[in-house]
């Protein structure tokens, strides 16, 4: 997937362009509605509830959040 706004092409940075599908996804990556969802081993209302602002499949966009997670804690991003 190719980078879709300059925050997204420096991933590391801590930048986050609102309205930025990539920075959402991001976001949702690196904080604690993912970190609260990992925990519980699941996917909790309120982390569910901001899946869908992404996109009409609350598991797809998980996955891509996951994928993301990953990406960023091996120092790379998917974006």
């Amino acid at each position: 997937m190719s980078a879709i706004c300059e925050a997204c092409d420096k991933p590391h940075g801590g930048l986050f362009i609102a309205g930025c599908r990539g920075c959402g996804i991001r976001s949702l990556a690196r904080g604690p509605l993912f970190f609260a969802a990992a925990q519980a081993g699941k996917l909790t209302r309120e982390y569910r509830r901001a899946l869908l602002a992404l996109g009409s499949d609350a598991a797809a966009v998980h996955a891509e959040v996951k994928a993301q997670a990953e990406a960023l804690a091996a120092g790379r991003a998917s974006t």
